[in-house]
């Protein structure tokens, strides 16, 4: 049980990291959710404080909005997949981001995610606002939040994923006692592979990919320093 804890500890620290470039002394994220494009795809993390709403694409591309900066918000219920939530600034730049909802225990972390934004948000200038797609944004502390079971075509998906990137991690595995990056390859092909299915994997992604551009800097420095002696 230590080392769950300890794992399950370390993906919480991993994860909060993500909003404290935008914090200030002593802030605290109360609340966070794993977020979506619903657009685009790509992943992300929706965190809120006492201050702000954060939203952590990668770290050369979040949004931070304070309180006081928000001036309408809403929330569309009917996506499959999770509430899409969205929000306008003072300078009327608009940001939608869906709220995953893949399991029953994430619908209600996603309920309580959505009643504690209504709580700590101004209240919106409008009532709702509309999307050019149709969608319709109403400001609302309901959380109530609906899981939708997965259809046979996402079934089928998950199962692909899940035994294509097992296969390569095992592949990867097999190939440690061989001379070069083969292993390291192929283990991050099938995290890359298992993190489109699974949160997991997509933090044990993100954690591996942070460790290695930390080794390459250091590289770089001790290389950098002998060139200078």
């Amino acid at each position: 049980m230590g080392v769950v804890r300890f794992i399950s500890e370390q993906r919480q620290k991993q994860i909060l990291d993500r909003a404290r470039p935008h914090l200030v002394a002593d802030e605290e994220v109360l609340h966070w959710v794993r977020a979506k494009d619903p657009r685009s795809g790509r992943k992300g993390l929706l965190f809120v404080t006492s201050h702000r709403v954060v939203l952590s694409w990668s770290r050369k591309d979040d949004v931070a909005i304070p309180w006081e900066g928000l001036r309408s918000w809403g929330v569309d219920r009917d996506s499959r997949g999770g509430p899409v939530l969205c929000m306008e600034d003072a300078a009327g730049e608009r940001t939608v981001v869906q709220m995953v909802v893949d399991t029953r225990d994430m619908a209600r972390v996603v309920g309580e995610f959505i009643s504690r934004f209504a709580e700590l948000a101004p209240r919106s200038e409008r009532a709702a606002i509309r999307d050019t797609d149709g969608s319709r944004f109403v400001p609302s502390a309901d959380g109530s939040v609906t899981h939708h079971r997965r259809t046979p075509a996402e079934l089928a998906k998950r199962v692909a994923l899940t035994t294509l990137g097992a296969g390569l991690i095992v592949v990867g595995i097999a190939t440690v006692p061989l001379p070069g990056p083969w292993s390291f390859l192929l283990n991050i092909a099938g995290l890359a592979v298992l993190a489109r299915e699974y949160d997991w994997a997509d933090d044990l992604l993100g954690w591996t990919k942070e460790r290695f551009e930390a080794a390459k800097r250091k590289v770089a420095e001790r290389k950098s320093r002998r060139q200078q002696t």
